[in-house]
């Protein structure tokens, strides 16, 4: 097995593994937010090593740039996609018929989180 082989498998296998962890999260987290996070996070790592083991197996130029540059782009837009998704589900709260968003809520501030008077 020659070094480019063992590198293929180690990137694929790391991705396989992530990948799995990520659709594992999906179905054990409880709540939206929390499957959301399982998500982002997992899958962005799974599918960048899976398109890494690409790059190392065509052990081309052009492939290993236009795998860095989807890497790039995972990286880049993954945190900015959750974020809006977990904002909306956060801000619907009020319209969900379950209590799964509700508890994520921004609570009402108390008079001790009320900022003190000025003078």
């Amino acid at each position: 097995m020659s070094l480019i082989e063992f590198l293929v498998l180690l990137t694929a296998a790391t991705g396989v593994f992530f990948s799995v962890v990520a659709a594992i999260g999906v179905i054990r987290m409880p709540t939206a937010l929390t499957r959301l996070h399982c998500t982002t996070k997992a899958a962005t790592l799974g599918v960048g090593f899976l398109v890494l083991a690409a790059a190392f197996h065509f052990n081309d130029g052009a492939v290993a740039l236009r795998a860095l540059a989807v890497i790039a782009f995972l990286v880049l837009t993954a945190p900015i996609a959750a974020h809006a998704i977990a904002r909306t589900a956060a801000h619907s709260y009020d319209r969900a018929p379950d209590a799964e968003l509700r508890e994520h809520a921004p609570s009402e501030p108390t008079a001790g989180d009320a900022p003190p008077p000025t003078s």
